[in-house]
């Protein structure tokens, strides 16, 4: 397997990002709680360079909407990239 692939947003993300991001993009939303366990399960997987390219990700849009993700599960998926948990 090439684990050298980034993540990149597909051609169709500005499309249906929109749309789609209503769904979980605001403060203390439950698919908050998904999106960590994902992390802390590919990080225990030993997929940790695909945690911390799925983390850069979402930080990459924490930083845009700080006021949308909160702190707290920003500081609950940099952990679960970190450790797995």
């Amino acid at each position: 397997m090439d684990s050298s692939i980034p993540l990149d947003r597909s051609s169709k993300w500005l499309m249906v990002s929109t749309k789609k991001s209503a769904n979980w993009l605001n403060v203390n939303n439950r698919k908050h709680l998904r999106i960590t366990r994902i992390i802390g399960s590919l990080t225990l997987l030993g997929l940790t360079k695909e945690a911390r390219e799925f983390f850069a990700a979402l930080q990459r849009v924490y930083v845009k909407h700080p006021d949308k993700i909160g702190s707290c599960s920003h500081d609950y998926w940099k952990n679960a990239a970190r450790s797995g948990k």
